[in-house]
């Protein structure tokens, strides 16, 4: 008895590494697509200030405020007509219900 529980224990730490190698892995590349749509952004950035002439805190005003208008958006909720429960109102659709959010325009 004593030896079938230490297989079991054997193959779920198998189990375990082989989802924390997949896991260490994925992250990795993601790590990698980052770097990679950082570099493009700065790049297209550059490209665009240059052919547009853009003054240098441009991108940082444009930025600031994207940011608070997700803030704002992050803060807000609404009710979903289905379910009746609160839902942040930045997402298309209910966490609980499914149901399509109805936003309005």
């Amino acid at each position: 008895m004593a030896l079938l529980n230490r297989d079991k224990v054997s193959e779920k730490a198998e189990k375990t590494a082989r989802e924390l190698d997949t896991a260490n892995f994925r992250i990795t590349q993601l790590e990698n697509q980052f770097r990679e749509l950082q570099f493009t952004n700065k790049a297209l950035w550059e490209l665009l200030k240059i052919s547009a002439e853009l003054p240098d805190d441009a991108l940082e005003e444009k930025l600031l405020a994207m940011k608070q208008v997700i803030e704002e958006r992050a803060n807000q909720t609404m009710t979903c007509d289905s379910c009746q429960r609160i839902v942040p109102a930045d997402k298309p659709s209910c966490y609980y219900c499914g149901a399509a959010l109805k936003h309005d325009k």
